[in-house]
């Protein structure tokens, strides 16, 4: 942007120097501009200016990073244009690749690779991904648990009592790691924890000592302020015309009472527990017929003052049910089940770091809880940090840091910033960015909290070092958005509920131009629109309640969507998307246009410009890309769920489990079904019919081993095949199996072909990719891959299917409004505004916060009683707070993506009662929605349904409540609009379907060509052939096991296929196991990387190979469990031998473990097939052992198959391909002969020579 485009603000905020700045920018507002903006004028500065890896950039996520590092290359490279004698700024243009823009994590593992020393980590060190640390994770506390288990310990077996499930112990182990993984977003986890158990164990003269009575006196003043509002509206109802006048004084007994209530709520505990105790609501008076009072406004009236009763009862019931003694009491008795649980927790920590240490891997948390310790003194207590000498170093070196979208950070984040910035008044160096109001990122533990300190803190005029700027001119949407925008926050966004106040500085201001069009067919001329779906006796089946409002003595819905009726919640996404459909096909047919700001001009609308934003995509997604595509309107959705239940990923799973255990029934029944097995129902059957009792395994195997008829000749080569891809298993990794599967069956291409083929193909590829990623952890084998992914379907840990549609294609985007931050489009629908809000989270045994710590159940055993305690009440009212306002941000996140039109849709089951409650909440003579409405809040229609109310377009939800009192003049924000569902219903009935791809599998008419139409160069097409066919599917790179493969005859080279042999795969206790899980892949490995290390003048004998591995394992080469399985003796017995004494004797001249690549004719490798083709191929080796006598080389290769009587000579031809390429590569390379090749077999001792 020109300097003439910057608002005075945005200036301000580029070109402050006076201390640390906190910039709260508002949607739209170009805030990554405004960032730019500052570090150009840092590299500019006439005055000082500065080299641009002096300054530290902090982003969110990678793709940010990238995008500002391209945005100031773009900057710098217009600049130098302007000015190109200035070698200051080609010299950042050459900095600018090195510069310090990352996010968090990033920067953190910068530090920690350079100074690991400081840390005591292995410099080797790999960061594990987020599923390889939850695998981990999951290994290390089950280990931990048996051990327990084993222990006997009574503490631990009451915690498994307590928090354990019915049946196993998953609830205790999903404990144990909420608490961990919580404790690792705080700067001193260890701390916290020990801080949490002693606030159970601490003494206390009262009660009010404990800052959980603080907590819930809060929320009990806010809903007796709530009651108090109700009780005001139920006077005004009965001063109306006809109304019940004679109950007034009993509501003004009630106000007093209400009122002493709330005064209370500033007193101690016990007081305000003595008043609740002694709180009552009197009888009303009798009314009599003939006073003329209108029924309706009584029942009003009475209504009012009986939920009022039943909140009041609630709070006295769940809350102060007992004394402040006995409160106290249940404390103190819950102490040493928080003390175990906690030792619990700390100890899995201890555990999972050895793991991580033993693995020479960190995870994500371990990035900045080491970066932490490195930059900070060792002396120091987690109550404040001193920055270390490293520390310093980068107060020094960084002139400024400037961290993006600050109110998604968290305290160890915020630790990190405070010690490697300059703190002196006025030389401070922070420059913070962001907005509160889409602080939406709580499940990953961010602290919005940090962001309002400041800006409650900070002032708007510099003082002392710190300022405030606030940005609220946006300049993404049409002034009809924005104002709809301000109003409903302003409405809403309330202290109390939204930890924040809406208004004033905080409201948008229109600063972007839409000029009006020649035609006046552009597209944000109309209000904002609210549009719900009555779903009364339609589009959900009769007698259902899934709908309606559930809810707990705590005012939590007892209901989510995990518990919920999918299929309710399906065809409620349902009605919506034919809504959606109906509207994008209305605004097409009258030919509406939106601004294109490239072009300067007005375009027609396309299907790219329009988003539908879900709060969740888990059963809506889908609903809406059929129903779209129904329509004739392409679409795509981005999830995050579904990946596990399409079709073609649970046929290959369920193959892979049959490869790694063939007797499993239901997997094996379902690839016999499947395209793979080709057996259809009655052929199964028949197989039943054989064995009708027993696995069908069992029933297979002995249908095959008839052979007589159809299906066992089927079943046979069906085995042949499963044999081989066993043996594969075996031999290979799971990513090279799982092509050879796709090839071998053909699947791909058959999934490829079914409709969808496509997004089908794309999910096998990434479970190939899964399998990859995998196998570069320190997790291997097909048996952990299939329990990785079983992991992942128990934990709940959802996938998205592959993505096939690019962002560019002209399709409608459905999408999570997470997703959508950072995003905007001309035209936004956001849907699923009825759907109930999630507080599955609230039902937990245990709830944690930050501030507040762990709440849990009080629980007595010997009298089987269960009730919340004082904590968990506390903390449950903190979350459900924390929770509501991050819904609210969401929201606001959600209304401001769209640039030109915004459509708010939800679904309603009994519109008139849900109106008559909005209406009910409206009614308030306050500017703003009364808080506790606020609170008391089950989905976001409930938000925005009582603001539109209140605004002359909510006329129609107060005739449909049955009022009077609705807006008819003033200012049109929400054009509030009702549609039937059945009237979807109907237009989905009639409306044609549109030609998709299921078109390919519908047979048309057939038309005959003459001979002279074409036929000719239609059958010249047809059979045309690709010149070089031979070269598909040929690897240009390979191992030399793969070449060795490639010179063998198909299959020769694995030996005799064995017999199916019968095994027990029953799964027994870790600490019941006599071995370990080593595999002989695994065992292999072990010992070619003790042949690589040991001495071979000291390994002559078992005493001296015995010492060797002491060693190794000293230096952490080898595990203690690992030298469990060498042998010992297959060592010695080299080393006392004639070639072992041979490579004593060569003494430095032996090279060990010699990698090589090695480039060769294609031809050559793949025996005269590629002639002519020109190509070459590298192969990839390593060599076991090479000695260097002078005239020429020997060269050894080691084995660890095992020797059976006859099998010397299979596995010499086996293997001789391998020596002899080997052997090539090594004259090749070297420029000198191989005079002797071996081959030695350690488990026989038998050196062959070749």
């Amino acid at each position: 942007m020109e300097n003439s485009a910057w608002s005075s603000e945005q200036l301000d905020a580029i070109n402050w120097r006076g201390g640390n700045l906190l910039v709260s920018a508002a949607a739209g507002t170009g805030k990554t501009a405004v960032l730019v903006g500052r570090i150009m004028g840092h590299l500019k500065d006439p005055v000082n200016p500065i080299d641009i890896n002096r300054l530290l950039v902090v982003t969110y996520t990678n793709a940010a990073a990238a995008e500002m590092r391209e945005r100031i290359r773009a900057e710098l490279a217009s600049e130098i244009s302007r000015n190109p004698e200035s070698m200051h700024l080609r010299r950042q243009m050459i900095l600018l690749n090195d510069a310090c823009i990352a996010t968090m994590h990033s920067f953190c593992l910068d530090v920690v690779r350079e100074h690991f020393y400081m840390v005591g980590l292995d410099p080797a060190f790999r960061l594990a991904d987020e599923t390889e640390a939850e695998l981990l994770q999951l290994e290390v506390l089950e280990a931990l648990l048996e051990e327990k288990y084993a222990g006997g310990d009574a503490s631990f077996f009451a915690l498994v009592d307590l928090y354990g499930g019915e049946r196993d112990d998953e609830g205790l182990k999903e404990l144990v790691l909420k608490l961990f993984r919580f404790s690792r977003s705080l700067p001193c986890p260890g701390d916290w924890l020990r801080q949490v158990a002693g606030e159970w164990a601490k003494q206390v003269e009262s009660i009010d000592a404990y800052a959980w009575c603080e907590e819930l006196k809060q929320g009990i003043g806010l809903e007796i302020g709530g009651c108090i509002e109700e009780i005001k509206r139920a006077i005004a109802l009965c001063l109306k015309p006809g109304g019940p006048v004679a109950y007034i004084d009993n509501l003004k007994q009630d106000l007093k009472m209400l009122g002493s209530l709330s005064s209370l709520c500033k007193r101690s505990w016990a007081e305000l527990g003595e008043g609740f105790d002694g709180a009552s609501f009197a009888g009303l008076k009798p009314l009599r017929k003939k006073d003329g009072i209108r029924s309706e406004l009584q029942e009003q009236v009475k209504t009012i003052r009986d939920q009022v009763k039943k909140r009041i009862d609630s709070i006295r019931k769940t809350v102060f049910s007992r004394t402040p003694e006995q409160q106290a009491n249940d404390m103190r008795r819950m102490a040493p089940v928080v003390e175990a649980l906690i030792g619990l927790v700390s100890e899995f920590g201890e555990r999972y770091r050895g793991a991580k240490e033993r693995r020479s891997v960190l995870d994500f948390s371990d990035l900045e809880h080491y970066c932490l310790r490195i930059l900070s003194r060792e002396d120091e207590g987690c109550d404040r940090f001193t920055p270390s000498s490293i520390a310093l170093e980068f107060r020094e070196r960084f002139v400024e840091i400037l961290v993006d979208e600050y109110q998604d950070i968290n305290a160890v984040q915020e630790a990190i910033l405070n010690l490697i910035s300059k703190q002196e008044a006025k030389r401070s160096s922070i420059f913070m960015v962001g907005d509160v109001k889409q602080s939406i990122y709580r499940f990953r533990l961010a602290e919005p909290g940090l962001f309002l300190e400041k800006y409650h803190r900070y002032p708007r005029q510099a003082d002392n070092g710190e300022r405030r700027i606030d940005l609220k001119q946006n300049y993404r949407s049409r002034d009809r958005v924005i104002e709809a925008v301000n109003y409903l926050f302003g409405q809403i966004m309330a202290p109390g509920v939204a930890e924040m106040k809406y208004g004033g500085e905080s409201e948008l201001v229109p600063g972007s131009v839409y000029p009006d069009s020649d035609d006046g067919k552009d597209l944000g001329t109309e209000p904002v629109q609210l549009v719900i779906v009555d779903a009364a006796g339609d589009g959900v089946e009769p007698g259902d309640d899934s709908l309606e409002e559930q809810w707990d003595d705590d005012g939590v819905f007892s209901g989510s969507e995990e518990q919920g009726d999918n299929r309710v919640l399906f065809n409620q996404a349902q009605l919506e998307a034919r809504l959606v459909a109906a509207e994008i096909e209305r605004l097409r047919k009258e030919g509406v246009k939106v601004w294109d700001r490239e072009a300067g001009d007005y375009r027609p609308l396309c299907f790219r410009d329009i988003a539908v934003l879900l709060r969740t995509t888990r059963g809506a997604a889908q609903a809406f890309v059929e129903e779209l595509r129904r329509a004739g309107i392409p679409a795509y959705a981005q999830v995050d769920t579904g990946y596990f239940d399409a079709i073609e990923v649970k046929t290959v799973l369920s193959l892979l489990n049959i490869i790694d255990n063939p007797r499993q029934d239901i997997p094996l029944l379902a690839v016999l079904r499947s395209p793979i097995g080709g057996f259809n129902a009655a052929e199964l059957a028949e197989i039943r019919v054989h064995l009708p009792e027993g696995s069908f395994y069992e029933a297979a195997v002995r249908v095959a081993g008839k052979g007589d008829n159809p299906v066992g000749k089927k079943l046979q080569e069906f085995f042949r095949k499963l044999e081989g891809w066993r043996t594969v298993a075996r031999r290979r990794g799971t990513k090279e199996l799982l092509w050879n599967l796709f090839e071998d069956t053909g699947y791909y291409d058959y999934a490829g072909a079914m409709p969808g083929g496509k997004q089908r193909q794309a999910n096998l590829r990434l479970l190939e990719t899964w399998a990859a990623r995998y196998e570069n952890s320190s997790f291997t084998g097909l048996f952990h891959f299939l329990r990785f992914v079983e992991r992942m379907q128990e934990n709940g840990w959802e996938m998205g299917t592959a993505a096939v549609t690019a962002e560019n294609d002209d399709a409608v985007r459905v999408v999570s409004i997470h997703r959508s931050k950072g995003l905007e489009f001309p035209l936004v629908f956001v849907a699923g505004l009825g759907r109930m809000f999630n507080f599955a989270d609230l039902r937990g045994k245990v709830l944690v916060h930050r501030k507040l710590g762990i709440g849990l159940e009080f629980v007595d055993r010997d009298l089987a009683v269960t009730y919340p305690t004082l904590a968990k009440l506390a903390v449950k009212n903190r979350i459900r707070r924390e929770m509501l306002a991050e819904e609210m941000r969401l929201l606001y996140v959600a209304m401001t993506r769209a640039r030109e039109k915004l459509v708010l849709v939800g679904t309603v089951k009994n519109l008139n009662k849900s109106a008559g409650e909005w209406c009910r909440a409206a009614s308030t003579g306050a500017d703003t929605l009364p808080e506790a409405v606020l609170a008391r809040a089950r989905c976001y229609l409930d938000w925005i349904a009582p603001a539109a109310v209140r605004q002359a377009g909510g006329l129609e939800l107060w005739q449909r409540a049955g009022e009077e009192n609705g807006q008819q003049e003033g200012e049109v924000y929400f054009d509030v609009r009702v549609v039937k569902a059945s009237e979807l219903e109907e237009r989905a009935a009639t409306a044609p379907r549109p030609k998709d791809d299921d078109s390919l599998f519908t047979t048309g008419e057939g038309v005959e060509l003459a001979a002279g139409d074409g036929l000719g160069e239609v059958e010249r097409r047809l059979s045309w052939r690709y010149p070089w066919e031979k070269a598909l599917g040929k690897k240009a790179k390979f191992s030399v096991t793969e070449a060795r493969n490639i010179f063998a005859a198909s299959g020769e080279w694995y030996g005799p296929e064995e017999e199916m042999r019968r095994t027990d795969f029953v799964s027994h206790p870790r600490f019941y196991r006599k071995t370990g899980g080593i595999t002989a892949a695994e065992r292999g490995s072990i010992m070619h990387l003790v042949l690589q290390h040991v001495d071979p003048a000291k390994a002559g004998d078992v005493t001296g190979v015995k010492r060797e591995l002491e060693e190794m394992v000293a230096r952490e080469i080898l595990g203690p469990d690992q030298i469990e399985v060498v042998d010992i003796d297959a060592i010695a017995g080299l080393f006392a031998g004639e070639l072992g004494r041979r490579i004593v004797r060569a003494g430095e001249a032996v090279l060990r473990e010699l990698p090589f690549s090695l480039s060769l004719p294609a031809e050559e490798l793949y025996s005269g097939e590629l002639c002519g083709y020109g190509e070459r191929v590298l192969v990839q080796g390593v060599i076991d052992c090479l000695l260097d006598e002078g005239d020429g080389f020997v060269l050894i290769d080691y084995k660890t198959d095992e020797l059976r009587p006859g099998r010397v000579e299979e596995l010499v031809a086996k293997y001789r391909p391998q020596v002899d390429l080997y052997a090539l590569a090594v004259e090749r390379i070297l420029k000198k002969p191989v005079k002797k090749k071996y081959l030695y077999f350690l488990s026989g001792g038998l050196a062959v020579k070749i």
